[in-house]
């Protein structure tokens, strides 16, 4: 079957696992090496694209990914580069070779690994040499030789990460063709200025910027490179700590920077830095389309901060997620809903008694809501989500307040889920613990719905027993379930 299947179908299905972005996913891609040459033809480079996606790995392991991808690097190294390691006290000798015969080698690799890569993670890199005890004083000479191997062999980098970087690297940044294409970059804290400089000659595509850490004190060359982007769309910056100097010349600079690209950036993500946001947030309010923050309910500006959200109506916003207060996120969204579809609410220490006045909000005003997680207490706050909001395809419910002790009402909540969904509904998460008895009588109903989608469950708090996996067994097998997964703690 697989010999029928055009090789373009087949790159979108193997994309596509990528882009799920999770652990079962990426171990069926990997499985895909073993089906045959073509399948692996493609899967190699595929899996290539990016390979600094330690997601998949515990942080346990993942020391041993950076050890077994300096191993696979130092196969690429032209005898330019291991000769001029050799000239500066460090003996490479691999085991294979990609470039040359003349080494003593015992083989070679079937594919060129690193002519694949899009992503040049200047951070990694960096991290992968620490693992490397033995080459610690010599660490720069090997990160410029790796970093001329990637922009010598791909052909088109479009993400870079760069972060905790102070050596002497922006001469292998200066006229360098394939930054100029890139459009996603994450940029951390202790850079140094000259190679921010570079890369604002360099990258003035870029769509989606990163910034971690720097704009507490941001410099002129950090302005800058924000300044020279052309079509700016995602900003993302997070600080664990919060601007001191208020009147930073660089800060004012900063700041008004961001309102001249307000036309541009549709989605803004930010973490604690309320002194800037306060500044450039009425400046969002026309074309802003993704809003997604994280403030600590600590922070010195957070009363300003909540007045001022409430204050402001975003015309097209269309994902709302951030851990406000039930009662200042059900103002917000009373003020900018209608046009939201996906709502997402972090779980934080509120009053729980103001959850349903958040529902109600919901209610009434996001009709084209598609994703939506959320606390609820009661039956009654599921009923009135379901009934209103009937474009739902992923419901995440939060049941930390809900009553699960009481039988009775665990029994209808199960049986208001199951009638009551909208047909859209395919994806549900929840965390709750519930017997075999609940479980197999939610999917009976489920099922016997007409014109009901094949369900995504994901269940958290789940003890999973034989019997449950019996029933789980049964529904996927008739095709009710389409996966099904289960956790033991959220």
């Amino acid at each position: 079957m697989s010999q029928n299947l055009p090789v373009e179908i087949l790159c979108d299905i193997l994309n596509n696992l990528v882009f799920q972005d999770d652990i079962r996913s990426f171990k069926t891609l990997f499985s895909c090496l073993f089906v045959n040459r073509l399948w692996c033809q493609i899967t190699v480079p595929t899996l290539w694209r990016n390979p600094w996606n330690f997601k998949i790995w515990s942080n346990k392991n993942s020391k041993y990914r950076y050890r077994a991808m300096f191993n696979i690097l130092i196969l690429f190294l032209p005898d330019n580069s291991i000769e001029y390691l050799k000239e500066c006290g460090i003996e490479i000798q691999p085991k294979y070779s990609f470039r040359s015969n003349t080494r003593q080698t015992k083989g070679y690799t079937l594919f060129n690994y690193p002519s694949f890569c899009k992503n040049l993670s200047i951070y990694h890199i960096n991290k992968m040499i620490d693992f490397q005890n033995r080459f610690k004083d010599h660490k720069i000479f090997i990160i410029k030789e790796i970093l001329k191997l990637f922009i010598y062999e791909s052909p088109r980098i479009l993400y870079m990460h760069i972060e905790d970087i102070q050596h002497d690297i922006t001469g292998l940044f200066s006229n360098c063709k394939p930054f100029s294409q890139i459009t996603e970059l994450i940029i951390g804290a202790n850079i140094d200025p000259l190679i921010l400089n570079q890369l604002s000659q360099l990258c003035q595509n870029i769509k989606r910027l990163k910034l971690i850490e720097v704009t507490i004190n941001p410099n002129q060359e950090m302005v800058n490179l924000v300044k020279v982007q052309n079509n700016l769309n995602y900003l993302n910056f997070i600080s664990e700590k919060t601007s001191r100097k208020k009147n930073n010349q660089h800060i004012v600079s900063f700041i008004n920077v961001l309102k001249l690209k307000s036309q541009s950036i549709i989605s803004l993500n930010f973490e604690n830095e309320l002194a800037i946001i306060l500044n450039i947030l009425p400046y969002f309010t026309q074309n802003l389309r993704e809003l997604k923050f994280k403030v600590d309910n600590r922070h010195q500006l957070l009363d300003r901060f909540h007045l001022e959200l409430k204050s402001i109506k975003f015309e097209q916003l269309e994902i709302l997620e951030c851990n406000l207060p039930f009662k200042v996120f059900a103002e917000v969204i009373e003020k900018s809903g209608s046009e939201l579809k996906k709502i997402v609410h972090i779980k934080g220490c509120y009053n729980s008694k103001e959850v349903g006045f958040l529902v109600n909000t919901i209610s009434y005003n996001c009709f084209k809501l598609e994703y939506l997680y959320i606390e609820i207490i009661d039956t009654n706050d599921l009923l009135k989500l379901l009934n209103s909001c009937q474009n739902l395809k992923e419901l995440n419910l939060n049941l930390l307040y809900f009553n699960s002790r009481d039988q009775s009402q665990l029994l209808l909540f199960f049986e208001i889920l199951a009638k009551n969904s909208p047909q859209s509904l395919y994806k549900l998460q929840l965390n709750i613990n519930i017997t075999s008895e609940l479980l197999e009588k939610f999917l009976n109903i489920w099922q016997k719905r007409p014109n009901m989608k094949s369900l995504n469950l994901n269940v958290i708090n789940y003890h999973y027993d034989n019997e449950k996996k019996k029933i789980v067994q049964k529904f996927t097998a008739n095709g009710v379930l389409s996966n099904f997964k289960y956790n033991k703690n959220i």
